[in-house]
């Protein structure tokens, strides 16, 4: 990771907090890492104030650490508007491949 670095890559760490892109993982490569990916689909069983405050922690985490983060798995107008106008949040997902006919509609 730190080769590639040197080389002029950005490096993006894909769905923190599962499999092995764990907390320890991702702050012991901070020096190399400039942007971090949470899905959503992780949380797909669980109530909307717990997604929302894996959320926030990691959001916290990308802030204090100068990072950008992506919500991966934005499936709605509801998750769109909450993290929308963060110049820190980028957004993908489900929501946004929909085309611009579909919110010419609404």
């Amino acid at each position: 990771m730190q080769r590639l670095k040197k080389m002029g890559f950005e490096l993006a760490i894909d769905d923190v907090c599962a499999g092995s892109n764990s907390y320890a993982f991702i702050k012991r490569r901070l020096k190399v890492v400039s942007r971090i990916k949470l899905s959503l689909l992780l949380f797909k069983d669980e109530d909307y104030e717990i997604m929302i405050s894996f959320v926030n922690a990691w959001l916290t985490f990308a802030k204090k650490y100068h990072l950008t983060f992506v919500i991966e798995g934005i499936s709605n107008r509801q998750l769109a508007k909450k993290f929308a106008g963060n110049p820190i949040i980028l957004q993908q997902g489900f929501y946004w491949g929909k085309g611009t006919a579909y919110f010419n509609e609404e």
